[in-house]
């Protein structure tokens, strides 16, 4: 399968549901990767999983790489809504201390703040 055909929505619910927290994170690095190379976001349907935090974030990096390439972002991300706590994903493996999420809250890009998602737009590449 080529990479620009991969199937994020299924992967991503495989993962979340397997409790695979650590192959999460480098599952959105590719995602926002392939979909950034492929000239829009690849997740066009919104992936069953029921950890809010993690829907959040996979909307949030979906916007962010429709603004990225200029195209619209998928219809399911507009029921997204801003998470009730902040979401530092890599918390589900280790503590993120203050100083450090200082850091990250000032390299987010902006649609993923807006939802109360934190993660820095290089770390997106390495996730």
């Amino acid at each position: 399968m080529r990479n620009t055909q991969r199937d994020f929505q299924h992967e991503f619910e495989r993962t979340i549901n397997a409790g695979d927290h650590e192959f999460f994170l480098r599952l959105i690095g590719d995602y926002a990767s392939v979909s950034l190379k492929a000239g829009r976001a690849l997740m066009l349907t919104a992936p069953s999983i029921t950890d809010p935090q993690y829907l959040t974030a996979l909307g949030a990096i979906t916007c962010w790489v429709s603004r990225k390439t200029g195209t619209p972002s998928p219809g399911w991300t507009r029921s997204i809504r801003p998470s009730a706590e902040p979401v530092f994903l890599s918390e589900k493996l280790y503590p993120v201390g203050d100083r450090m999420k200082d850091l990250i809250r000032t390299e987010t890009p902006p649609e993923m703040a807006a939802l109360n998602v934190w993660i820095r737009e290089r770390d997106l590449a390495t996730a």
